[in-house]
């Protein structure tokens, strides 16, 4: 990781020197040209021995023969040529450089991993920040940095700053932000990642104070915690939004032949984004869209209930439609407010919302429109108040929007404007540059969930003052590190239990009289289960009978079970049979926890056949607080059960939010030492009667032979 001084020299060099850049085209003189035309403000050297001029600047030989120190070079040959380019800059103590080269392990080529561990550690030895290889490199609209070989267009600089591990789909952004009109910032093609990552940019942008919202199109992180910290980091100052690329198993394997970047397990990152307000964008277009409103938004909202209004009743359709599918809500008005929205209509008919105006001049008269969002404002149940109709370049249309505009800067809630058709905004604000900081999207369906991400952040923001950092609990009385790499149910409950984990009464049988006694003693009727470090799935091979119902019935499954077992797995370590007491009544749940790149992962679902045939869980990354465990929860299609299904009593689901939260703590405090855990099925008893463990299984991490 380069040094904050190292950083600061790569993403605002005041000085740059170019090796490799030629007269006769190609990428050197592109970034040449490109910051020439864009007029870098610093000295630009080139370097090449064989010219003594390009484009009107004087040629160097070498990096030793310029008049000053560069703070970043830009390296435009290939990979081993590039990595004497960097050792000579590091030992004339430049700070930082752009690689535009590949063949640093992304390839698969036989000296592909040399080099990159070579660049590795150059870059280390030096404490140079080096971008890429394998990049477009970066540009900068706001502090006028140009070290960027594909076409930088003229455009509006401002606050969206987007870094991106592709770089034709960080050009084809770069685009669509121009014809929108939008302002940036930063474009950062980050490559390979051999040495500044997309944390450190992450980082680094969230402290920029020219930065609103990092836009990031990534398939993986190098470093996994790094990533995760740089996203709890910034995402408590700033809105990030994400384009994840490698969601499915052949673009996984695309991501490793193109970057030699395992796109990384995508629940983890899935769990990391949700838990943090970051937006998570399903195409690239609505991933613009979002950042755009963000850059555009003065005030976030603490909900998602929205007033809407158009002037035809087909787009109340469209616009609640698909608002729905997005995640917002429209709520219906109380007589308050519906009689203060009837006087400025003036309609005489039922009001619902999304409003539908019928005519033009009840929605663009200047005073009507202050009236309607000054009712948004007042009422407590709205959250965001919204104009949904195609824009256009009109005077009837500018005079509207000019006053949304300008009402959007000071009002206390959200205000903005949604076209219901794509290719509209860009016309509109360059007819109308005074209408550039209007909060505007385009497409129903793409502005409504550009919108919804706007309102969770809101929503993450405004709950970070009630998040405490999750209580620690005490050191474990027992160890989980073990020479097995399966504990048995029974060694599993065992550790639980001294956990004060609610784990079913039962007892470890090794003869038929042990299992009569101990089944007396428990309580008819119990269940008995093979408990062997070889079988992890007992069922499968009959290693669990239920229902048992006497001392003698006891006996005879011991024996039974016994034989069954040495015939089918005589290979198996038996430690004995658990007796177990039944548990009536209650919901069937599933928790557990399972390793990642980001840090361990907790799941919850419905427990029983729910987990594998409906595949209904919800997962997040440890620790988790009590509002993790409860959005956990309402992800869960069907946890509906838990609240009392056809008669059944209402679950205690505040006895199972507490256990998850601890389950967390302990995941974590034993992070080091756990594999996985799988508690299946998790009872969760009436309202009152708490939960009980029935089933679980740990495994332990294996050490290897590094391990300390």
């Amino acid at each position: 990781m380069a040094s904050a001084d190292s950083l600061r020299a790569l993403l605002q060099p005041k000085s740059i020197a170019v090796v490799g850049a030629s007269a006769k085209g190609g990428r050197g003189y592109d970034l040449l040209t490109n910051a020439l035309n864009l007029a870098f403000p610093g000295p630009i050297w080139p370097v090449n021995p064989n010219y003594e001029e390009i484009l009107a600047l004087k040629c160097y030989a070498n990096l030793a023969s310029l008049p000053g120190r560069p703070d970043c070079v830009i390296v435009m040959v290939p990979a081993r040529a590039a990595l004497k380019v960097l050792a000579e800059a590091g030992e004339l103590g430049i700070r930082s450089a752009v690689v535009v080269a590949n063949n640093f392990g992304e390839s698969g080529a036989p000296d592909g991993e040399t080099n990159r561990v070579e660049l590795q550690e150059l870059a280390r030895s030096f404490d140079m920040a080096v971008a890429g290889p394998n990049c477009l490199g970066i540009a900068s609209l706001v502090y006028q940095v140009y070290n960027y070989y594909s076409f930088v267009p003229r455009m509006r600089s401002g606050g969206i700053s987007l870094i991106s591990q592709s770089g034709g789909l960080l050009n084809a952004a770069v685009g669509y932000l121009k014809d929108r009109e939008a302002g940036m910032n930063y474009m950062i093609s980050f490559g390979n990642q051999c040495v500044v990552e997309v944390a450190d940019y992450i980082d680094f942008l969230a402290a920029d104070p020219a930065t609103s919202v990092i836009a990031c199109i990534m398939e993986g992180a190098v470093n996994g915690r790094r990533f995760r910290d740089a996203v709890e980091r910034a995402s408590r100052v700033k809105p990030i939004v994400v384009q994840k690329l490698g969601r499915s198993v052949p673009a996984q394997a695309i991501a490793l032949a193109h970057t030699g970047t395992l796109a990384g397990d995508n629940a983890a990152f899935e769990a990391l984004f949700r838990q943090n307000g970051v937006a998570v964008s399903e195409t690239l277009d609505t991933m613009l869209e979002t950042a755009i409103l963000f850059d555009k938004t003065h005030v976030l909202p603490r909900g998602k209930r929205a007033m809407m209004m158009t002037i035809s009743g087909g787009t109340t359709g469209l616009i609640a439609d698909v608002g729905e599918a997005a995640g917002l809500s429209f709520p219906p008005f109380s007589d308050q407010t519906r009689a203060r929205i009837d006087v400025s209509l003036s309609m005489g008919r039922p009001i619902h919302n999304p409003i539908d105006t019928i005519s033009w001049p009840a929605l663009s008269d200047p005073g009507r429109l202050d009236s309607y969002i000054d009712i948004a404002i007042d009422d407590a149940d709205i959250d965001v108040f919204a104009l949904g109709y195609r824009v256009m370049s009109s005077p009837v249309q500018h005079r509207m929007l000019k006053n949304l505009a300008e009402r959007a800067r000071t009002a206390s809630k959200p205000l903005l404007c949604i076209s219901t058709v794509s290719y509209t905004a860009g016309p509109l604000l360059r007819d109308n540059p005074d209408l550039l900081d209007l909060p505007l999207v385009e497409d129903m369906e793409r502005g409504q969930r550009a919108l919804s991400r706007v309102c969770d952040y809101g929503i993450y923001r405004a709950s970070l003052s009630d998040k405490a950092p999750p209580r620690p609990l005490n050191e474990a009385a027992s160890s989980i590190s073990s020479a097995r790499k399966t504990l048995t149910e029974y060694e599993s409950k065992r550790l639980l239990r001294e956990l004060a984990f609610p784990i079913t009464r039962e007892a470890l049988a090794t003869s038929s009289e042990d299992a009569a006694r101990m089944a007396e003693e428990i309580g008819f009727p119990v269940a008995m289960k093979i408990q062997s470090p070889d079988i992890p799935h007992k069922s499968d091979i009959g290693g669990v009978v239920l229902g048992i119902g006497s001392a003698e019935e006891a006996r005879r499954t011991f024996r039974e079970m016994s034989e069954r077992i040495r015939r089918s797995r005589a290979d198996a370590d038996i430690d004995g049979i658990l007796v177990q007491e039944m548990v009536s009544g209650g919901v069937e749940m599933i928790l557990g926890m399972a390793q990642s790149e980001l840090g361990p992962l907790v799941m919850l679902g419905m427990g029983g056949v729910f987990v594998e045939l409906l595949k209904d869980v919800a997962v997040r990354l440890a620790p988790l607080s009590r509002a993790d465990v409860l959005s956990m929860l309402s992800q869960i299609r069907s946890a509906k059960m838990l609240d009392g299904y056809r008669g059944a009593p209402p679950s205690d689901v505040d006895a199972l939010v507490e256990m998850v939260v601890k389950f967390s703590q302990f995941v974590v405090m034993h992070e080091k030492a756990l594999e996985a855990i799988d508690i299946n099925p998790l009872i969760v008893r009436p309202r009152g009667s708490g939960l009980r463990i029935a089933d679980a299984l740990i495994l332990p991490r294996q050490k290897s032979g590094k391990d300390t």
